[in-house]
């Protein structure tokens, strides 16, 4: 079924004939204003279309609800336009991350636009597929996530799809991925110049508690106040898998956290029970830039970083000197796969014990280099359990002390360049270094 539709009266009624139909595909011929949300898709249906679906002066709620069962296609050239051209002010942004300053106003970094719409309202909520093909999603401004994907619900952003300019200003700007739930990118697909502020703990582009897969694309110039451009968090709901992201292609660069406690590329957030995991085999990760790390950081028990392919370059953190300018932190397991090198040069690898019995492998089969290892524990007795016939090359192994006491590892297997500092604890056995 061939459906068109040139006013907003028009596209409900096609959308409406359309879910009656079984699907259809309709064809835009004209710009349309959105004064109110359209119906739940409740079919299989493509919007497509070079024209624009610009969101009315005074709306501020959703565009499409995609119900379970049902398939959203946009495509043809199409725009989704939030109607904010808001401003992010970079300069100061950059400078801020430079001094080690904070504004939790936001307003240093922000200007929306004069009398513009802002939405309090997720632009899509999918609980069941929605594919963005060659179309835009670009001008939100709002309080909630341009992508709402709920248990079951899948996005796949494919060739053509581009996000870009969508501000949020608590939590994740891009898309909320709730447990059983995922989003796929795919070669040809862009996510670049959105922003995700927040004034406590979180602000970030993806916030993943289901599961998120990067086959390709791209994830650049976005822009967070704390927590990671892609946050995995854990839930206590064991009835799904571990929440995960999983990279097998294509690049995240270019990217910029301002958070001087988290602020990293990649959070992978824990729990006691069933933390998160994020996996690397492929692609490409380099010239993200933040205050403290601007890396990948493991936090807390159960939370798993795997590289096991790719190319990773952690740039160190442009802020003042802290004790978390380290731009690979991990708290549990750290595997790094064969003829996999993670370029840290000038920064701190930090590895934290939560152990004390049966501690998690870290385990290094490639090369790591990094200026300084810092090993550190977090409870009484923790226990290092180091393995894998990799290289560990830097200047300085540093076994700390802190108020759990001394360090205790064991070291397996492995090639190590560098001097050897224990505060207190053992090395077991110490000859590897």
């Amino acid at each position: 079924l061939n459906l068109s539709a040139d006013t907003y009266d028009a596209l409900v009624s096609a959308i409406n004939e359309a879910n009656t139909a079984g699907g259809a595909v309709i064809t835009l011929t004209s710009d349309i204003t959105v004064t109110s949300a359209f119906p739940a898709i409740t079919s299989e249906i493509v919007i497509k279309g070079a024209y624009t679906l610009l969101r009315g002066s005074a709306y501020t709620g959703k565009f499409f609800t995609v119900n379970s069962g049902a398939t959203l296609t946009l495509d043809g050239g199409l725009t989704i336009d939030g109607n904010n051209d808001w401003i992010l002010h970079k300069d100061v942004f950059l400078e801020h991350i430079r001094l080690g300053q904070y504004d939790s106003t936001f307003k240093s970094y922000i200007t929306p636009e004069n009398d513009a719409p802002v939405s309090t309202s997720n632009t899509f909520i999918v609980s069941g597929v929605l594919n963005i093909y060659s179309a835009t999603v670009k001008n939100t401004y709002s309080t909630q996530s341009l992508l709402q994907v709920n248990t079951g619900g899948a996005v796949y952003l494919r060739a053509g799809a581009l996000i870009t300019h969508n501000y949020r200003n608590n939590n994740a700007a891009v898309a909320r991925i709730d447990t059983g739930a995922v989003l796929e990118m795919y070669d040809g697909s862009v996510v670049k110049e959105n922003c995700g502020m927040h004034t406590g703990n979180n602000g970030q582009i993806f916030a993943v508690a289901g599961g998120m897969i990067m086959n390709g694309g791209e994830i650049c110039e976005n822009y967070i106040s704390l927590a990671g451009i892609i946050m995995t968090h854990y839930e206590a709901d064991t009835t799904y898998p571990r929440p995960y992201f999983e990279m097998n292609g294509g690049r995240i660069c270019h990217n910029a956290m301002l958070g001087g406690g988290w602020g990293d590329l990649i959070y992978v957030h824990h729990s006691a029970s069933k933390g998160s995991v994020a996996t690397i085999k492929g692609g490409v990760i380099e010239e993200n830039i933040g205050r403290s790390s601007a890396g990948i950081h493991g936090n807390g028990r159960n939370a798993k970083v795997q590289i096991l392919g790719g190319t990773v370059k952690l740039l160190k953190g442009l802020g003042p000197e802290g004790a978390k300018n380290h731009p690979l932190c991990t708290c549990d397991e750290l595997l790094i796969g064969e003829n996999v090198e993670v370029e840290g040069s000038g920064t701190t690898c930090y590895i934290i014990g939560f152990y004390t019995t049966n501690p998690p492998l870290i385990q290094n089969d490639g090369v790591l280099n990094f200026s300084t290892y810092l090993f550190e524990p977090n409870v009484n007795n923790a226990i290092f359990n180091i393995t894998g016939d990799g290289v560990w090359k830097g200047d300085v192994f540093k076994f700390a002390k802190t108020t759990k006491g001394g360090t205790n590892a064991i070291i397996n297997s492995g090639t190590f360049i560098g001097d050897l500092q224990v505060d207190a604890g053992s090395i077991t056995p110490s000859s590897h270094l």
